[in-house]
């Protein structure tokens, strides 16, 4: 399927990302209709991640072709196909895709101390921590999705419910409620020192595994004496709240899928749980949400809001759901193209991400893509 540019980021991404994306939404087609055409997509669809050209080097899929960034797309863009090979197995009865999204998970390291994964290269070459929180997220979420299968190794399960288990320490919110799209943090060593340049970057590894040790005094009266946090370039507090609310909905859509998933951890009986998801129902939300190319044009939080609503709250939001998704298809959807090509900087990648909504119950509702209604609703 068309290739995008990962919205406003505009990295130039293969076809793997959306062709994932259309798998999902052409299994569904097929289940709602019996159409042969849709099954027939999803298979070819499949075959064609499962080539050379989505995974060359037999390790993980070939996200994105950058100079500046790596092609895997972190564990971001190996959540998204792992998500796809798990629905195509199911609509097409074949155990071979499972193995295939199994031996891609298992590929990536995962530190039990603090509940984190390495990224990997699509050469085989072990990068370091992946340090954006969503991508955390929504790797796990995969392989929640992947250990529902039967003749998946327990090692999968395993690691997702270590996961959720340090998600409260993992996890950063703002008074309110609201998700900060903050990195989990890296640290390196303060002063100039007699360590080889390779012994520096295992420091820098083992650190990162301390600092989610949480109440051990000896071990944080030694790493604040010896260690720094090192950090991207980091957002302004307006920049990084102004980013984090266009996140907020992808976080939660990851957040229903591991609950669906796993619906008796405790981690949903929070406080923390508790103040993210009613933080997705105040008018303060839907405000931050105006003009936020991280928001509609890019996370449509006209899909992922209604599916949080619905796994949390089921029948009963039914009419707030409706109202999200009005939202979204009056700023994005061209009835002229039949695609969401208004309004944002990659149409292929947000029709794309069409695929999220098929997660919603049947809704019927009326929009006016000439007149939209821009103004938050409480």
């Amino acid at each position: 399927m068309p290739a995008g540019h990962n919205g406003p980021y505009a990295d130039q991404e293969t076809p793997v990302r959306n062709t994932g994306h259309w798998l999902i939404t052409f299994a569904n087609v097929y289940e709602s209709t019996g159409d042969e055409r849709f099954i027939n997509a999803v298979q070819d669809a499949a075959t064609y991640l499962l080539s050379e050209d989505a995974r060359p080097g037999d390790t993980t899929f070939h996200h994105r072709d950058s100079d500046e960034k790596d092609s895997c797309n972190g564990v971001m863009g190996q959540a998204w196909t792992i998500e796809a090979l798990t629905i195509a197995a199911k609509a097409l009865d074949r155990n071979d895709l499972i193995e295939v999204a199994e031996e891609v998970f298992l590929l990536h390291p995962f530190n039990e101390t603090v509940g984190l994964w390495k990224q990997v290269e699509i050469d085989g070459t072990v990068l370091g921590f992946d340090t954006t929180f969503n991508h955390q997220l929504w790797f796990a979420a995969a392989g929640g999705l992947l250990a529902r299968n039967e003749n998946v190794s327990k090692e999968v399960e395993e690691q997702v419910l270590t996961f959720l288990d340090n998600l409260s320490s993992l996890i950063s919110t703002a008074p309110p409620g609201l998700i900060y799209h903050r990195s989990v943090p890296e640290f390196g060593i303060k002063t100039t020192n007699n360590l080889a340049r390779e012994d520096k970057k295992l420091f820098v590894l083992s650190t990162l595994e301390w600092t989610n040790l949480t109440g051990n005094r000896v071990l944080d009266a030694f790493f604040n004496s010896q260690f720094a946090p090192v950090r991207r370039a980091p957002l302004s507090g307006e920049e990084h709240i102004h980013k984090s609310a266009g996140y907020h909905s992808f976080n939660l859509y990851a957040l229903a899928l591991l609950y669906e998933s796993y619906p008796d951890h405790g981690f949903w009986s929070t406080d923390t749980f508790e103040r993210i998801l009613k933080y997705a129902e105040t008018r303060a939300y839907v405000q931050r949400l105006q003009n936020n190319k991280f928001g509609y044009a890019y996370n449509p939080p006209g899909f992922e809001v209604p599916f949080a609503l619905e796994t949390f709250y089921g029948d009963q939001s039914r009419e707030q759901q409706k109202i999200w998704l009005k939202r979204q298809l009056e700023r994005t959807y061209d009835p002229a193209t039949n695609r969401l090509s208004r309004n944002n900087p990659d149409p292929e990648t947000l029709t794309a991400r069409l695929y999220e909504a098929t997660r919603l119950p049947n809704l019927e509702l009326s929009f006016d893509v000439t007149e939209p209604s821009f103004e938050p609703s409480p």
